[in-house]
């Protein structure tokens, strides 16, 4: 029976392949999954309002399930694939390559000043302390 009144579903929800995947997405991100999750699992039948009282058991263990292995594996996976790529690519183009020769020039003349560095000289003292710093300097 119904009282006149109208329900819409929430923009996040599987209504649709492309709102799943959104909504995995959304959850594979941790950002507002516990809405998500309350929302679903309080589901009865398609097409029908929401029941908090029913507490839909496969679909608490779907999202534990999808945080588990989802979050923690896949998205962590998807990383570290990209990572590898970014740094093999780095090792393919030694960082160098893409330099003009006037840039190439001035990176190595910057490794030169690196790599050298200059004696730092004391100004001997003057008066007496200059017999004891000799002293200090040659012993």
């Amino acid at each position: 029976m119904t009282r006149g009144g109208l329900w819409q579903n929430n923009t996040v929800n599987f209504d649709s392949i492309e709102l799943a995947i959104l909504t995995v997405f959304e959850m594979s991100t941790t950002s507002g999954w516990e809405d998500v999750m309350e929302d679903n699992i309080s589901t009865s039948n398609i097409g029908q309002v929401p029941n908090i009282n029913i507490q839909n058991v496969y679909a608490r263990f779907f999202f534990v399930l999808w945080l588990v292995i989802g979050y923690m594996f896949i998205l962590n996976l998807f990383v570290g694939v990209i990572i590898d790529n970014f740094s093999m690519m780095k090792e393919e183009l030694g960082g160098i390559k893409k330099l003009s020769p006037e840039q190439k020039n001035w990176v190595e003349i910057q490794k030169l000043f690196l790599k050298y560095t200059p004696d730092r000289m004391i100004k001997p003292p003057d008066g007496y302390r200059n017999s004891l710093w000799r002293i200090a300097k040659n012993s």
